[in-house]
């Protein structure tokens, strides 16, 4: 029985999982995507291990574009007859499920499990506000498809004072806005509003920050002193 570990492109993720095959004298291989439609008809004896798409774009907007690709090429194997003794590891429909977070809380609460509160969806910064208002605890704007931290808003809003204070990744620079590796905390609405209404347009959830959420936040505050506006 062979293994194969499959995305876009080679990764470091990859190259430990190839190499902790290679040490447990497991024979582990790489395919593209690409290889692995090509090859499946005449492939035999494998398990099959579906890896996220890597991709190193930081604008947000472009990189929405490569989670539609991978959901694409999920739904192209969720449709395509497997030989017999050809298994995914992580089958196509359930990775489809897990990259929609709306999704996945239904399926969550469906089997009892306790899952964030979400509000209603926020369609621009308007009714972002208005959610908010309600909400003293603060809130999570998160796009809804794809995995990773990249696009997430946490922000707290005092509809009296018409104070905002956010923590996100994304920054915008000429115009383009950027997911970054370093948090950053915004206060004034003409930064704020930008990035929430791009996290909006591609499809977004608003969560209640939880316990676990507020500790968050706290440690990010201090992490992200120094780049405060």
């Amino acid at each position: 029985m062979q293994i194969i570990v499959v995305s876009n492109s080679p990764s470091k993720r990859i190259e430990y999982f190839v190499e902790a095959g290679r040490s447990l004298q497991t024979g582990v291989r790489f395919m593209t995507y690409e290889e692995l439609f090509n090859c499946l008809p005449t492939l035999r004896q494998a398990v099959v291990k579906l890896e996220p798409w890597v991709s190193c774009e930081t604008d947000f907007l472009k990189y929405t574009l490569f989670n539609d690709e991978y959901k694409t090429i999920l739904q192209r194997l969720d449709e395509t007859a497997l030989p017999d003794d050809v298994h995914f590891l992580n089958p196509p429909h359930a990775l489809l499920q897990a990259l929609d977070k709306k999704e996945a809380k239904r399926i969550l609460s469906a089997n009892d499990l306790n899952v964030t509160p979400m509000l209603d969806t926020p369609h621009s910064f308007d009714e972002l506000a208005q959610a908010l208002s309600g909400c003293s605890r603060g809130c999570f704007l998160k796009p809804r498809y794809g995995s990773g931290a990249g696009g997430i808003m946490a922000i707290r809003y005092q509809p009296r004072q018409k104070k905002w204070v956010v923590y996100t990744t994304l920054q915008k620079v000429d115009r383009v806005i950027h997911n970054t590796k370093r948090i950053h905390r915004l206060t004034k609405e003409q930064d704020i509003l930008p990035l929430a209404e791009a996290v909006m347009h591609t499809g977004a959830i608003l969560l209640f920050f939880s316990a676990e959420h507020r500790s968050y936040a706290c440690q990010n505050s201090l992490h992200s002193r120094t780049n405060d506006d």
